[in-house]
């Protein structure tokens, strides 16, 4: 999702006019984190193929949102004396989730005969801001 903000202040008069405008962007969500992870392999595993993972265990916290963004403005006209001020603020990304435990136990032989194959891979991974 994004969030953003457009303000926008116009003015004008004969004599002295201003115009003053104010916008603040959203913040991002927080990324959600990884749960535990539990996995067991009893008994031999063989993969002969190219590019396989045998076993993957795995907990990944989910990645932040973005922060929203602003755009701020204004237009102050007179004959004489017309000023405008514009302040905006963006929002700021939200903070990554973290990744859970992984616990992984083999009993057995992993085998793989083809090329780039990975054989036994268990990781934790958080993940990043927005």
């Amino acid at each position: 999702m994004v969030v953003f903000n457009v303000s926008a202040g116009i003015s004008g008069a004969g004599v002295g006019a201003g115009a003053v405008s104010i916008g603040l962007g959203g913040s991002g969500g927080g990324g959600g984190d990884g749960r535990k992870v539990n996995a067991t392999v009893v008994g031999n595993v063989r993969l002969p193929a190219n590019n396989p993972g045998a076993v993957i265990a795995q907990s990944l916290g989910g990645g932040g949102g973005n922060g929203g963004f602003n755009v701020s403005g204004t237009i102050s006209g007179a004959g004489t004396g017309a000023g405008g001020v514009a302040v905006g603020i963006g929002g700021s990304g939200g903070g990554g989730g973290t990744g859970g435990e992984v616990v992984a136990n083999v009993t057995g032989v992993i085998m793989t005969g083809g090329n780039d194959a990975g054989g036994f891979l268990a990781q934790s991974v958080g993940g990043g801001g927005g």
